[in-house]
């Protein structure tokens, strides 16, 4: 059997959107792009790696203190614009009405 290899890899050079990177983000895509390809490297073709991962599912979970804090966050944030686009359209049909109603906001000052 071959060795291992073993390449730490996380997002801390990443900007954080509260704990996490803002996957909705253009340029946080970017910049986690540039992070983990400088990471990986030249194991990009080591076959002893079987293959990539990035924290585990405990870390990776966003809870709802971080929804939270997100939804107080500009309209401009990706991350909240997401959020608030898919209650509206996911969860309310598209009625800002029912959005408004739900969640006792204005959804034209949120959205």
């Amino acid at each position: 059997m071959g060795g291992r290899s073993e390449v730490p890899m996380g997002f801390y050079a990443v900007t954080n959107l509260v704990s996490h990177p803002d996957p909705f983000d253009p340029q946080t895509v970017i910049q986690l792009d540039d992070v983990l390809r400088q990471q990986i490297g030249s194991h990009v073709t080591d076959r002893n790696v079987v293959g990539w991962s990035i924290g585990n599912e405990k870390d990776e979970i966003i809870d709802s203190s971080e929804i939270d804090s997100i939804l107080q966050m500009v309209g401009t944030v990706p991350a909240k614009r997401s959020l608030m686009l898919y209650a509206l359209n996911g969860l309310h049909h598209g009625s800002y009405a029912d959005l408004d109603e739900a969640w006792n906001i204005s959804a034209t000052t949120h959205c």
